[in-house]
């Protein structure tokens, strides 16, 4: 009987080898198959979503292609995550916009390209919110952010030019340690900037007006010095220390314009400016207030006593009135 039985029983085995079939095998590839059911309609969900948050999600401004050329490496328009468009010149295609995945050792994996137009611009930034809307986020915030540097930079030649006309001849006292100088005669404090006297160019910035200014010095803090330790015995390197401090002018709106001291020589001298600039604004006189109607306060008494003189106001209201003009003063 066994061995009546044993042909069919290899033929058998033979079968579900070739067709790689089990019984167990078959449930479980129908419980696979109900659950990529599942998982694909999550994805088509998933999928439909981010579409419609692409089709709310503006398009930002097209940027301009950058100076050097699109080359055929991809290259990010700006660096604002994991996923960022750029430009490319894809082989056969040409130049376009691709959408990049920035990896680890600065690799960059190209995800999908588009045609360098309007419309292509529009697609690659449908694209980049469908792969994930906060890295496109992020990266609309550094465009918006490099389209203001552009148009900063552009003009800084010109404010550049400007500042070396106001400051070319005039008279400047200069306080190193805190990095300002003061324009005698407007009492204006300015950077301490780089000046080109051929591009007739000087990097210098406003910061504000002399009066109500003032400087200061923190007290610091004790830190080790490598540079003192190389002179010391190996048992007192620890003594090799050196003072950290800041150095700060504190204008009268509370902007604040400070620098970092570094080493007892460098705050010393910080001291030593601080005095000599607190004592040029209290030399400065400060300006007088004018009223909310824009009138000095010299005319309207000049005006007051001209009303008195024609009787059209008496002693009692001259008086009255001029006590108002002296006190708002």
């Amino acid at each position: 009987m066994a061995l009546y039985l044993w042909p069919g029983l290899v033929r058998w085995t033979m079968l579900c080898r070739r067709t790689q079939w089990r019984p167990a095998e078959v449930e479980r590839a129908a419980d696979a198959g109900g659950e990529r059911a599942v998982n694909d309609s999550a994805s088509q969900q998933i999928w439909e979503d981010q579409e419609r948050l692409a089709d709310r999600m503006a398009v930002p401004a097209m940027p301009a292609r950058p100076p050097w050329g699109i080359l055929r490496q991809p290259h990010p328009i700006v660096d604002a995550g994991r996923y960022t468009l750029g430009w490319q010149d894809v082989r056969k295609i040409g130049h376009s916009f691709v959408v990049l995945r920035l990896g680890f050792m600065d690799s960059i994996k190209v995800l999908d390209h588009f045609p360098l137009t309007e419309e292509g611009w529009a697609d690659a930034w449908a694209a980049l919110v469908t792969l994930d809307a906060n890295e496109a986020g992020a990266f609309r915030q550094a465009l918006e952010q490099k389209a203001t540097e552009v148009v900063t930079d552009a003009a800084e030649p010109k404010r550049q030019a400007e500042v070396y006309r106001q400051l070319a001849g005039a008279t400047l006292t200069r306080f190193p340690a805190f990095r300002v100088q003061v324009l005698a005669g407007e009492n204006l404090v300015y950077t301490i900037g780089s000046r080109d006297d051929v591009a007739k160019t000087d990097s210098a910035r406003l910061l504000g007006p002399l009066p109500g200014a003032e400087a200061v010095v923190t007290d610091g803090s004790q830190a080790w010095s490598p540079g003192r330790a190389m002179f010391l015995p190996v048992g007192l390197a620890g003594l090799a220390t050196k003072t950290m401090a800041h150095a700060a002018v504190i204008f009268a709106d509370g902007t604040v314009h400070a620098q970092t001291l570094d080493g007892n020589s460098a705050v010393r001298q910080a001291q030593l400016d601080a005095v000599r600039f607190n004592a040029l604004v209290s030399a400065t006189p400060s300006p007088v207030p004018v009223p909310a109607d824009g009138t000095d306060p010299a005319d309207r008494l000049r005006k007051l006593g001209e009303l008195l003189e024609a009787g059209l106001i008496s002693e009692e209201e001259y008086d009255a009135k001029r006590a108002a003009i002296i006190d708002a003063i």
